[in-house]
This record gives structure tokens, sequence and C-alpha cells, in this order.
């Protein structure tokens, strides 16, 4: 991340440039500071669905988790999908590594992916 992460070429609408505002801007769109969330651990490691049933932290009962911050600790974004969707780069936690496709802002899942490596090498290969 820190070789590609100055911004540019990658998937979908390409990568956002690490530091620059745009990208603060999405860390901290739960208002919160986003640096203070990546000391708290990412806390999935299979698709995430919210539900009213179960909770994702002690701080919130289930149902009123209305995108909580508690849902994204320990990661990024790192690149818009569009519609409302992002990659996220886990950075703290079981996932480390791993970049997660974010669809909640659409109704959908919080899905693992593969590791960053791996994830960005998949995107060289099919954009030639």
């Amino acid at each position: 991340m820190t070789t590609v992460g100055s911004g540019g070429a990658g998937p979908t609408y390409g990568l956002y440039e690490f530091g620059s505002k745009r990208w603060v801007d999405w860390q901290g769109d739960l208002g919160q500071d986003w640096a203070d969330l990546l000391a708290v651990p990412f806390p999935h490691t299979s698709r995430f669905e919210p539900s009213d049933e179960r909770s994702v932290c002690a701080e919130h009962a289930p149902g009123e988790e209305d995108f909580s911050p508690c849902w994204f600790t320990g990661s990024l974004v790192i690149a818009e999908i569009g519609c409302g969707s992002f990659y996220r780069l886990v950075v703290t936690g079981q996932g480390r590594g791993q970049v997660w496709t974010d669809d909640l802002g659409c109704g959908h899942a919080l899905s693992p992916g593969p590791d960053f490596r791996d994830w960005y090498i998949q995107w060289l290969a099919q954009s030639r």
C-alpha cells in the first residue's frame, strides 16, 4: 500500500492518495477520528450484514447500529467502487492485509476478499 498509495491507477475509480484530504474525509465520514478507529481490531472474519438479532460491539444493542464506526474499526477506505460502495483495507486484526468490499451503503454486505497484493495484481492482469 505504501508503494502504490500515492493515488491514481487502481481498481474502479483508482486508489485514494494516502493522507490526502479526500482520503482523510472518507476515513472520518463516520464522525470520529479515523486514526482512533485503527487501534481497535477489525471485527469481522466472514461476510457481515447488519442484523436486528445481533450486534457487533458491546456499546450497541442489536438494531441500534446504523453505520456505526464499530463496523469498520481496524480498516481504511482505499478506493471508491461507485454508488456508495468502497474497498476497505484491513490494517488491524485477524484479516490484516485483506481488501474487503463495502457494499453496506447500497443495502448489501461487507465481504472479505484477497490480500492487498493479490487484489492489486489481479487488477493489473485484467487491465492489460
